[in-house]
C-alpha cells in the first residue's frame, strides 16, 4: 500500500527566485546535509531551454526497522526533472543500499504565484515498500521522517534568500 504526503508552504519570494533557489546544487546539497547525509554531491545530466534534469547523490548512515544503523551507510539518488517555465519538477528517489530495491519515493515539486512577493510551494509525495508484511510500516517510517525533517528544508530555503 502506498503512503502519501502533501505538503503546502508559503514562502515569501517571488516564484522565479523560489526555483532559482530550489534547482541550486549549493542548496541541494545543503537540504541533504541538514536531513543528516554524511556527503552529497550533485550531478547536472541534462540543460536544454526550459529542461533542466539533475540527480542529487548521498551518502547516509543506513536506516531500518530499529533505527539508524551507524555501522553502515547506504547511498541515495534523487533525480529531478525541472520544467523551468512550468515551475515544477519530478522526482525519484532510489536507495541503492542492501534493501534499496524495496523502497520508490516519487513525487512532484511545484511553485505557483501567490500574491505580490510571495509563492506557494507544493510537494506531492509517493512512498511505496515491497517489503512483504513490514512495508506498510516501513512506508510509514519514511513520511514520518520527511515530515519530521520539514523544519530544517523550510530553515534551509530560508539561509538561501536573497539578502
Amino acid at each position: 500500500m502506498t503512503q502519501r504526503l502533501r505538503k503546502k508552504t508559503q514562502v515569501d519570494l517571488d516564484p522565479d527566485p523560489l526555483v532559482e533557489i530550489l534547482t541550486s546544487p549549493d542548496f541541494e546539497v545543503a537540504c541533504e546535509k541538514a536531513r543528516g547525509a554524511l556527503d552529497s554531491h550533485v550531478r547536472e545530466v541534462e540543460r536544454d531551454g526550459d529542461r533542466l534534469v539533475y540527480e542529487v547523490w548521498s551518502t547516509e548512515h543506513a536506516r531500518g526497522m530499529t533505527g539508524i544503523d551507524r555501522t553502515r551507510t547506504e547511498q541515495t539518488v534523487t533525480t529531478y526533472r525541472w520544467d523551468l517555465a512550468a515551475r515544477r519538477a519530478s522526482l525519484v528517489m532510489e536507495n541503492k543500499g542492501k534493501n534499496g530495491r524495496h523502497v520508490k519515493v516519487s513525487g512532484s515539486v511545484r511553485v505557483e504565484p501567490d500574491r505580490e512577493g510571495f509563492s506557494t510551494l507544493l510537494h506531492e509525495l509517493s512512498v511505496d515498500v515491497t517489503i512483504p508484511l513490514l512495508g506498510r510500516a516501513i512506508e510509514k517510517m519514511v513520511i514520518a521522517e520527511i515530515e519530521g525533517n520539514w523544519g530544517q528544508y523550510r530553515g534551509v530555503i530560508d539561509r538561501f534568500r536573497p539578502s
